[in-house]
């Protein structure tokens, strides 16, 4: 918690990078919709350009 205080107050740097973020909310999505359908859901991986 003291990490995500001090990178709130700009003490110190995001460890995560944009592409980080995308990947964790693509997985969210794919989790969120196999527990609506209750059937597994492949996560796409991308390349970045």
């Amino acid at each position: 918690m003291a990490a995500f205080v001090e990178l709130i107050l700009g003490r110190r740097d995001n460890p995560c990078t944009p592409e980080d973020a995308v990947a964790a909310s693509r997985v969210a999505d794919a989790a969120q919709e196999s527990l609506a359908t209750g059937v597994p859901v492949r996560v796409v991986q991308t390349v970045a350009r």
